[in-house]
């Protein structure tokens, strides 16, 4: 008999599909961007005050008080204006120390009188803050002193005194700034103690203290301008009587 057709070979079984790679880790995310530290405040005009005596009628020291200091970062800067002998750096009730800044020129018809600027830097501040001036020179003697806080303030950046002699126009010298600040003008008139003086600034100055009065006493005026920008700046005043003046003005930033 026939043999039987022989089986075809088993195939061999097929191997299993290779695993899939397990889903990679998300990369970590970033941390959210840093906040950038929050930008300094600009100078700013702080606490201010003035006062004066009239000749020969008067104590040994003159004080003024600036009625609310900030505790730190302020410059507290005074003007001082009588006998030359009595311009001395003043102190005051929380113990800052100044420093005197630029020349003293004297008057015109008065040369034995004249006015100097001192200051102190991240002053400590008071509630109020008085501040001192002796007169060790002329103890009777006419004085006025004037005193301006400026807030946010680390330095007088820049600074300029000049003499409008009489029949001049009334132009200080200018100052530049880097960047916002404040700027702060002082007016010492000459003219005739008789008469009711006048002076007005321009360029957006704004006065916030004066004694203009008739009378033996120092005439002053001090006006201030705030810039939000670096440049260079200056001011006229507008006088009355046609008197000379010595001018200072400070840049504060």
């Amino acid at each position: 008999p026939a043999s039987p057709p022989a089986s075809p070979p088993a195939s061999p079984p097929a191997s299993p599909p290779p695993a899939s790679p397990p889903p990679a880790s998300p990369p970590p995310a970033s941390p959210p961007p840093a906040s950038p530290p929050p930008a300094s405040p600009p100078p700013d005009l702080g606490s201010s005050g003035l006062t004066f005596q009239d000749y020969q009628d008067n104590p040994s020291q003159i004080s003024v008080s600036l009625s609310d200091v900030q505790a730190s970062g302020s410059i507290v800067i005074t003007g001082l204006g009588g006998e030359k002998g009595n311009l001395s750096v003043p102190t005051d009730s929380a113990g800052n120390s100044y420093v005197q800044r630029g020349a003293i020129l004297g008057y015109d018809g008065f040369p034995t009188y004249g006015n100097a600027l001192a200051y102190t830097s991240n002053a400590r501040g008071g509630r109020p803050l008085v501040i001192t001036a002796t007169k060790p020179s002329v103890p009777n003697d006419e004085m006025t002193l004037t005193a301006v806080e400026v807030t946010n303030a680390s330095r007088i950046s820049d600074f300029n005194i000049n003499y409008a002699h009489a029949g001049q126009i009334g132009r200080s010298g200018s100052v530049t700034t880097t960047g916002p600040a404040i700027l702060l003008a002082w007016w010492w008139g000459d003219g005739d103690s008789t008469l009711a003086h006048v002076a007005t600034p321009n360029n957006g100055f704004t006065v916030v203290n004066q004694i203009l009065v008739p009378g033996g006493l120092v005439q002053c005026c001090v006006a201030y301008l705030k810039v939000s920008a670096a440049g260079t700046y200056d001011v006229t005043w507008a006088m009355l009587p046609q008197e000379g003046a010595i001018l200072w003005l400070v840049a504060v930033e």
